[in-house]
């Protein structure tokens, strides 16, 4: 969980203003689609699309290989 705390914490900090790329309501509950995980060259990564303050769209990847699943 300390992972996940940081790469919002960097988030905030960087891309003040920016939302994830889409928010859904589900229930009683927000459903986030502007994050995904992926594999790249044997590494795992926490991928983060975002809008900025601008309207432009940004993805900023994570590598979280070292704490993925533990």
């Amino acid at each position: 969980m300390d992972g996940i705390r940081e790469e919002y914490t960097y988030l905030a900090q960087h891309f003040p203003g920016s939302r994830p790329a889409e928010v859904e309501k589900i229930e009683t509950e927000e459903v986030i689609f502007g994050h995904r995980t992926d594999v790249r060259n044997g590494r795992i990564f926490s991928i983060h699309i975002l809008v900025l303050s601008d309207g432009k769209i940004r993805e900023v990847y994570f590598d979280i290989t070292g704490y993925f699943g533990k």
